[in-house]
């Protein structure tokens, strides 16, 4: 295992899951606030149906770490989350383009 200077490294293993924790919450309601009162997210459903499933996934990752200390968890909870931020930054995108047609 290579030495690198990492948030865990820093604050430990509890510290950065409660980190993570806080950080995706946020990011949900950001998401959330987005759907309710920002154009062109505003009631656009082609940006809805990923970003609930981005939601999901974070949550589901931020409170596994929370519940769960394992290293193959962080290992597996790494790819879903780096998967969710993809589909959310897809979402982002694709709203614009549709927002006429759904919303």
């Amino acid at each position: 295992m290579r030495r690198v200077a990492s948030l865990p490294g820093f604050i430990g293993k509890p510290g950065s899951s409660a980190t993570a924790l806080a950080l995706y919450a946020a990011a949900i309601a950001i998401s959330a606030y987005l759907f309710a009162y920002v154009p062109p997210f505003r009631y656009n459903v082609a940006y809805a149906v990923p970003i609930a499933l981005t939601d999901a996934m974070l949550a589901y990752v931020s409170v596994g770490y929370m519940l769960r200390g394992s290293t193959a968890f962080y290992r597996a909870a790494r790819n879903v989350s780096l998967a969710a931020m993809s589909l959310a930054l897809i979402a982002i995108l694709i709203a614009p383009l549709t927002a006429g047609l759904f919303g």
